[in-house]
């Protein structure tokens, strides 16, 4: 019976020991996977600590009380190191003005423990409130370290005093082991610059009103319009004048309710693709009458969206100068009729009482080729003074305001970065407005009623008026690639002439050379001067494509021109003709299609005598 309840025993205690094997090597387990997860622990929390040590952002955590208790080095960016701050209270570096809309002990008190709501919940550095619900884009100002004064700045800019930040931050909480209940623990936030941000929106903001101001106060009309609807979607004081409606009305109607009605469905850049529209057209106004413009539309973008711009000027002035112009012409060319024929009646009474006297006849024939001669000068010459009083005019207006918009672009360069694509914008408007001073430049020149008299005229060496055009064209001569060749025959006498106007005119005629051998094969230009009598003839002679028959009459005519719309205003022929006329000199032009063509001036070497 003994041996029985002693073999029941081993046998117990056999199975305590396996049991306590067990559990040994149970507990061995366990304290292997504990160690591996507070070796992965360790590593993990050394990765977050570098990651936090290396962000440019300033990252923080502050104790329940709002002291901090750590803060990433980022913090150099206010002057500080982070043991500077470690048991400071977060406020001590807040600018004074901004704690109490932002310090959780000033802002809760103020509430009454009235609820806000997520809307209008405060926004805290020492938020308590965790994930979501957290604080979000708090802009306050902080102080740099050891800063006197009191500036907005950038954070890398100690000396300025103040940087302006951006705070998100949230409520960390931990769980008691024994109560197993959730403790607010403190709060952790990141604190971002935003002084470039703030500086780019008031750069921005100025920038957006100083093109308001340009608009609200330029003469010129403009419109901004849908490009795949062309629906107005906004317009300048200036075009609700022209238009006389209010911008709330014409903003979301057609454009075609107002400009070029005409072309529905075939608008030149939106249905043909044309890059810009420049011409002119009309305009309706509400009251439905007419008025003609002259108009510039572009395609352009704004905010990944296609718009049309479009810009126009109201030329009803102008037309009607055109119209009495042309009644002018109309009415000269009846008086020139008249006293025509009242001079072919007077002829043939001469001729019937001279025909026995044949030396007075042929005398009488001289007489009245001088008087024909005289009669044409008249003519050309109330020509000239009707149609240079009428562009005086235009010109004097028009170059004022093109100055003024000249001067607005180049401020709108010189405040604009050239990767801003609103930069090659303007440097095209900047040379457009140029070419426009450009012509109206050369209005006022050809406008002008007396440009040789006899005050001007003095002894001048033509050659070495030459050699000054020619080294004023140098550089055009061999953009264009042209071979210039000079033929003056030795021993030429000096001239007495306005040196400034033969200059102008040989300016003129090689510029125009120039112009007809830039895409020939042969770029030739031969400049002779040789003496006839009492007479210098200059020739300039090119190799270019020639002028038509139709067009030779007609070269010497104010504003006829061949060239490209934009390359040429149809006045130089006609200033070299008035100057070269006014030296007592005469100018004509040879030329035959394909085979260039040759301008002779003729002067007298001794003019005014």
């Amino acid at each position: 019976m003994l041996q029985k309840q002693l073999d029941e025993a081993n046998h117990v205690i056999s199975e305590l020991r396996l049991a306590l094997a067990a559990a040994h090597a149970k507990m061995d387990r366990s304290h292997a996977e504990l160690q591996q997860k507070t070796e992965e622990l360790v590593a993990s929390e050394g990765r977050f600590k570098n990651l936090v040590r290396t962000i440019p952002d300033i990252v923080y955590q502050v104790d329940c009380s709002g002291h901090f208790v750590w803060v990433n080095p980022a913090v150099q960016k206010l002057g500080y190191a982070p043991e500077d701050l470690i048991g400071r209270h977060f406020s001590e570096i807040i600018h004074p003005e901004d704690v109490p809309a932002v310090s959780r002990a000033v802002v809760l008190p103020q509430h009454g423990g009235r609820a806000t709501g997520e809307k209008d919940a405060p926004k805290l550095f020492d938020e308590r409130r965790a994930g979501d619900r957290g604080t979000q884009g708090l802009e306050i100002r902080m102080m740099c370290k050891a800063s006197d004064r009191v500036e907005y700045g950038r954070m890398s800019d100690f000396g300025q005093g103040v940087a302006m930040v951006e705070i998100s931050s949230a409520g960390i909480y931990q769980t008691n082991a024994y109560t197993e209940r959730c403790i607010h623990a403190g709060t952790v936030g990141v604190i971002r610059d935003v002084s470039d941000c703030k500086s780019m929106g008031n750069a921005l903001e100025e920038s957006r009103r100083r093109l308001q101001i340009i608009l609200d106060h330029t003469d010129a009309g403009i419109m901004l319009i849908d490009a795949r609807t062309h629906v107005i979607a906004d317009v300048n004081p200036a075009a609700e004048k022209m238009i006389n409606a209010s911008r709330k009305d014409l903003i979301g109607r057609q454009c075609h309710q107002y400009v070029c009605p005409q072309e529905v469905g075939q608008c030149p850049i939106t249905d043909f693709g044309q890059a810009v529209d420049n011409r002119e057209c009309v305009l309706v106004q509400a009251g439905k009458s007419e008025i003609p413009i002259l108009k510039t539309v572009a395609l352009v973008e704004l905010e990944n969206q296609p718009y049309l711009l479009e810009s126009f000027l109201d030329i009803s002035a102008l037309k009607h100068a055109e119209t009495e112009l042309e009644n002018a012409r109309k009415d000269l060319g009846t008086k020139v009729a008249q006293r025509t024929a009242e001079l072919v009646q007077f002829n043939e009474q001469l001729q019937g009482e001279i025909v026995v006297r044949e030396r007075a006849n042929v005398e009488l024939e001289k007489v009245l080729e001088d008087m024909k001669r005289s009669q044409g000068r008249i003519v050309q010459t109330e020509k000239m003074s009707a149609l240079g009083t009428l562009t005086a005019g235009v010109a004097h207006e028009l170059n004022n305001p093109m100055m003024g918009i000249l001067n607005y672009i180049q401020y709108c360069l010189r405040k604009t970065d050239s990767d801003d694509r609103r930069f090659e914008v303007l440097k095209d408007a900047e040379r457009e407005v140029g070419r426009c001073i450009n012509i109206v430049g050369n209005l006022l020149t050809f406008s002008r009623q007396s440009m040789v008299d006899e005050c001007s005229l003095e002894p001048a060496n033509c050659t070495e008026i030459l050699d000054q055009v020619l080294r004023l064209m140098e550089f055009r001569v061999k953009k264009v690639g042209a071979t210039l060749v000079r033929k003056i025959e030795p021993g030429l006498p000096g001239i007495r002439t306005d040196a400034e106007a033969v200059q102008h005119v040989l300016l003129n005629l090689i510029s125009n050379a120039l112009d007809a051998v830039k895409d020939s094969e042969d770029k030739t230009i031969a400049v002779e001067m040789v003496q006839k009598d009492r007479f210098l003839q200059i020739t300039v002679a090119d190799a270019g494509k020639g002028i038509l028959p139709e067009h030779i009459s007609r070269i010497f005519d104010p504003f006829f021109t061949t060239k490209s719309v934009g390359q040429g205003t149809g006045l130089g022929l006609s200033v070299c003709r008035n100057l070269v006329e006014a030296l007592d000199g005469h100018i004509i032009c040879e030329s035959e299609p394909g085979h260039g063509a040759r301008f002779m001036v003729t002067l007298p070497f001794n003019a005014g005598q």
